[in-house]
């Protein structure tokens, strides 16, 4: 009886520092464990910024290319807007063409021209727009390639008009009280030309951090000027 309680008492103690190996072994690797979780989010980090600083040096050189605005995509300090303020944003250096940032969701051929429909997400304006043939097949391409993606342009375009659909209301009721409205559509629509697109995958644009890219580069050529 004594052996057998003594068997109970060894394993008994060779559990408690099983135990105690446990928990030293755990709290050696968690920390370990955890570094390498932080090293692997910051490099991640690293290499998201670093694709952003490649995007929008991507763009600013295309709007360098046309001598287009980007800063009139600051028209609004917000996504609610009165269409005179994307009107005036426009349309008052015609002299120069305009970077836009949307998605291309639809192109046809109309009278024996293409055009093609982007929507820039965040102020909820779509751009119908002429574009060439060249221009077609890069596009056709590039959605073949990134089918899964949800992919993003950088737009060069030459304004033309801006108008907001009207659509017509009938009453169906019939009869003498019936009448006809017409409500104002909550969709901006800006015709223009498209001078050049490119793609820039499906990550979207800070306006502000590619003002501030635009801004150092600004920095540095007025530098290198000197």
């Amino acid at each position: 009886m004594k052996n057998k309680k003594n068997r109970r008492m060894l394993f008994y103690k060779k559990g408690i520092d099983m135990h105690k190996i446990l928990v030293v072994l755990y709290t050696l690797l968690l920390p370990m464990m955890f570094n390498a979780c932080s090293v692997k989010s910051d490099q991640g980090d690293g290499v998201d910024q670093e694709t952003n600083r490649e995007i929008y040096k991507q763009v600013i050189q295309l709007a360098t290319k046309y001598n287009s605005d980007i800063q009139w995509l600051t028209f609004a300090e917000d996504t609610v807007f009165f269409t005179i303020e994307l009107q005036r944003a426009l349309f008052n250096h015609t002299d120069r063409s305009r970077l836009v940032i949307g998605s291309i969701v639809d192109i046809m051929k109309q009278n024996n021209k293409f055009l093609l429909t982007a929507v820039d997400w965040q102020y909820g304006i779509d751009y119908q727009l002429q574009c060439n043939e060249q221009q077609v097949e890069y596009i056709l391409n590039i959605s073949k390639v990134n089918s899964q993606t949800f992919e993003v342009y950088a737009i060069i375009i030459n304004p033309e008009s801006i108008h907001k659909p009207a659509v017509k209301l009938v009453d169906e009721m019939g009869g003498d009280d019936s009448y006809v409205t017409y409500d104002i559509s909550d969709i901006i629509v800006v015709k223009g030309i498209c001078l050049d697109v490119v793609s820039i995958g499906d990550d979207s644009v800070e306006i502000e951090e590619l003002l501030k890219s635009l801004a150092a580069k600004d920095q540095v050529d007025a530098q290198n000027e000197e």
